[in-house]
């Protein structure tokens, strides 16, 4: 321990004086105030940092809030969107259900007209076939209209001119002796 009150203040007291030659009797260290200045340099540099860390994170969480408002804000627009695209969806269904039916009502109409289209085809046909028969026939009567009118045109012919000798007979002379003539051999047959 010291033994004068002077060297009280010196945290180190050494018990044998120090050369003149040495300047440990000039300067004198306080360790524990150097310690102390250096905590609180060190304190200091820790409390700038966490406070400069302190207005990063919170400028960072600043951020993240704003980040996490705007996805927010989409997620609601996208479920808006979604809720649309719902209603859109669903209404394509009921028009693709709708075109669907259609299809099944055309596609037995277009069974129908294909059935149709061959039963008209064939009655065409069969139509055709008559109406060459038919052809035939008028043919076969047409023809037999023209023989049977020059048949009717010469025998037309023969009894005009038997005609027009009877009446020329009758008012010539001698026509009118054989008139008579005949009419007296009628009577003799009745």
């Amino acid at each position: 321990m010291p033994k004068d009150k002077k060297h009280a203040a010196k945290v180190f007291h050494p018990e044998t004086k120090t050369p003149a030659s040495s300047n440990q009797a000039v300067f004198r260290v306080n360790f524990l105030e150097n310690t102390l200045q250096e905590q609180q340099i060190l304190a200091k540099k820790i409390v700038e940092f966490h406070s400069a860390n302190a207005q990063k994170s919170e400028m960072y969480n600043d951020v993240l809030l704003e980040q996490v408002i705007l996805q927010e804000k989409l997620l609601r627009d996208m479920n808006r969107k979604l809720a649309e695209y719902e209603k859109t969806t669903a209404s394509l269904n009921e028009h693709l259900k709708h075109q669907i039916e259609m299809k099944e009502v055309l596609e037995r109409h277009d069974d129908l007209q294909n059935v149709y289209h061959k039963t008209v085809m064939e009655a065409l046909d069969s139509h055709g076939a008559n109406a060459e028969k038919l052809d035939r026939k008028l043919d076969f009567i047409k023809s037999s209209i023209f023989e049977r009118a020059a048949d009717l045109s010469a025998k037309m012919d023969g009894h005009f001119n038997r005609f027009a000798n009877f009446m020329l007979n009758l008012f010539t002379k001698r026509g009118i002796q054989r008139i008579e003539k005949t009419e007296k051999d009628r009577n003799i047959v009745n």
